[in-house]
């Protein structure tokens, strides 16, 4: 078995290990009766033991991000004591818990949950965009209409004002707070680590959680908490617990690198989805008012919002392939339509990081027209461009594929070619001189990176090598290493 493949089932193990631990940790809770001893002691074990662990990981974390590993124990532990308090006073005194101590908890509790999604959105996304909290008031009011139709709505029509209705009204409005704060953490763009991913999730699944559980009870469907849901809150936990521990836990707070202001398709489909869900809304709930015209208002509605929705997604379109266009034509020459100096410094740096990291071989070049200057001075100007162009044109024909040909500047070409060894290289480059037209030659200097070297101490070592061909008579390939031997066998 290869060493590739053995890494590979070796990575494989380490991602099933987490799903794997919140599994063996939540499936007790699910098959537990909840209202016996060993479900609720099973939960709110499990609960204290993952808080213990985020505890532990935020004290460790030597980054900005242990504000918001703090923040988010506080979380946990707030509504690990919460549980506690909640059973006590349920199981312990015989006490009815709702509304009762544990509610104050679980609102801090949710103020410090809010606290830790704000620093995320304000580290991940610094500059103001009022673009972005618009597009996440866009996704998250027809999720908040949701809640408003399924849990406060029933809880208002009941008509009475007591403190049971008005802890029930608290919790739900909470929830979209949080919610809003979610989506707008992840409206900003920029890719997710695991350890973010795990916060989603988990933030995602005690929302989740919360509101079925009050729908449900809003409806009257539910009076005792079930299995399934009571393992839901505890998932959540654990993964957050999960979160804490992983690998990049210390890089949350680390900036995004989105996409500027355009709109990725992800939060396009999300927008969409948002300014239609109102009107599906509307027509579902007048599906029986057959005798006016308002379905047929709701269902008008909708076409308008798909019809927008259509038309700003080829807009989007548009202007992607703008940008793209844009990005391309900054890293082109425009004469020759090589790679320009931008371009060359950015390729450089990472094909010296690809070598360092494999191992592999690199090998960097200088290219320089002879006498170009008297070329222009006696053709002019544009047939010394038309030559530039001829010249990037046919030497990209005859170099291998893996080469990458850049015009550094005025008459001056640089190459990189990774992998392959110096004889192939050397013959590379006699062929481009070749391949040059005439009247003028080319001379070129080539060196192998050094591991440790930077990018730009293997161009000047190529460049010294360069040097030395023009001093040589011009016309001709030279190979630094060549030179240092030379040196020392006269020295």
């Amino acid at each position: 078995m290869s060493t590739g493949t053995v890494g590979r089932r070796a990575g494989a193990g380490r991602a099933l290990l987490g799903p794997a631990v919140v599994a063996l940790l939540v499936l007790p809770v699910v098959v537990l009766d909840p209202d016996s001893p060993w479900g609720y002691g099973t939960a709110l074990g499990v609960e204290a033991l993952a808080a213990l662990v985020l505890g532990v990981a935020a004290a460790r974390t030597r980054t900005d991000a242990r504000t918001v590993w703090w923040l988010l124990f506080a979380t946990i532990g707030l509504t690990v004591l919460g549980d506690a308090i909640y059973d006590w006073q349920l199981y312990g005194i015989g006490e009815a818990p709702f509304p009762g101590w544990a509610d104050p908890v679980y609102f801090a509790s949710y103020v410090t949950e809010v606290a830790a999604l704000l620093v995320l959105v304000r580290s991940r996304h610094p500059h103001r965009d009022w673009a972005q909290w618009l597009d996440s008031a866009i996704i998250a009011a027809p999720l908040a209409a949701v809640v408003g139709v399924f849990v406060l709505l029933p809880l208002v029509q009941a008509g009475s004002w007591d403190p049971a209705t008005v802890v029930s009204l608290l919790y739900p409005l909470l929830d979209i707070v949080v919610l809003t704060g979610l989506i707008r953490m992840l409206v900003g763009g920029g890719s997710l680590n695991r350890s973010l991913t795990l916060v989603t999730v988990s933030v995602s699944v005690t929302l989740l959680a919360d509101l079925l559980y009050n729908g449900l009870a809003a409806e009257g469907l539910v009076e005792e908490m079930p299995g399934w849901m009571n393992a839901l809150f505890t998932s959540g936990i654990v993964l957050m617990a999960l979160a804490s521990v992983t690998r990049d836990a210390a890089d949350v707070r680390r900036p995004a690198h989105d996409s500027g202001r355009i709109i990725s398709p992800p939060r396009a489909v999300a927008l969409g989805l948002g300014t239609m869900a109102l009107p599906v809304l509307i027509a579902l709930g007048v599906r029986g008012d057959v005798d006016s015209g308002v379905r047929l208002l709701a269902a008008a509605s909708i076409l308008v919002n798909a019809l927008v929705v259509w038309r700003a997604v080829l807009l989007l379109g548009i202007v992607v392939e703008q940008k793209a266009e844009l990005a391309r034509v900054a890293r082109t020459d425009a004469l020759t339509g090589l790679p320009n100096r931008r371009s060359w410094d950015f390729e450089l740096a990472r094909a010296v990081a690809a070598a360092e990291s494999s191992g592999s071989r690199l090998t960097v070049a200088v290219i320089d027209l002879d006498g170009f200057k008297a070329f222009n001075d006696e053709h002019g100007h544009p047939a010394g461009d038309v030559l530039l162009e001829t010249c990037a044109h046919r030497w990209r024909d005859v170099l291998p594929g893996v080469a990458y040909l850049a015009r550094y500047g005025g008459d001056e070409f640089t190459l990189l070619v990774p992998e392959l060894g110096l004889d192939v290289v050397r013959d590379s480059l006699e062929t481009v001189r070749r391949s040059t037209p005439l009247p003028v030659t080319v001379s070129a200097g080539y060196a192998v990176h050094r591991s440790g070297d930077t990018g730009e101490q293997t161009l000047a070592d190529a460049d010294a090598a360069l040097y030395v061909a023009k001093a040589r008579g011009r016309d001709r390939v030279v190979l630094l290493d060549d030179i240092v031997q030379t040196a020392a066998a006269d020295s």
